[in-house]
């Protein structure tokens, strides 16, 4: 396997982590924006529940109408809630799996790299056994002498 090739290859798989990082922070955000207006919405609901009943047919009309318009409101700040609480989740998981990929080829170049000083060891080991294993011929004697 080239070297260049893992390389890359880990640098690609870092860069997806981050990626999927970046995206899962954002989702989070989004969640506690969305939950923040579910809150502002709920309590605006809650503030015209408490509001006296109006005495004309006018103004108890329009009161109707904001206390709909409110709870539309409310019902669709918490649709989005629930939307961006689904994209944490799937956030966190694209961002877990990401992860598991980088760990992969981590542990590809480490075994790639093992590998290779096994090999290198290996050869070095034969030269010496070689070298080891020649004879002496008179004239290294002569000049170790």
């Amino acid at each position: 396997m080239s070297k260049a090739w893992l390389g890359s290859l880990l640098r690609a798989r870092q860069v997806q982590e981050d990626v999927a990082r970046e995206r899962f922070a954002h989702a989070q955000r989004h969640a506690r924006t969305t939950e923040g207006r579910v809150h502002s919405d709920d309590q605006r609901v809650r503030a015209l529940l408490e509001e006296a009943i109006p005495g004309s047919a006018a103004a108890f009309i329009a009161a109707s109408s904001a206390r709909q318009a409110a709870a539309a409101t409310l019902a669709a700040a918490q649709q989005t809630h629930a939307m961006a609480e689904d994209q944490v989740l799937a956030s966190r998981r694209s961002l877990t799996d990401a992860a598991q990929q980088r760990l992969s080829a981590e542990k590809l170049a480490e075994r790639e790299a093992t590998e290779e000083r096994r090999a290198r060891d290996a050869a070095q080991q034969q030269e010496l056994d070689e070298i080891g294993s020649r004879p002496r011929r008179n004239d290294d004697l002569a000049a170790g002498a």
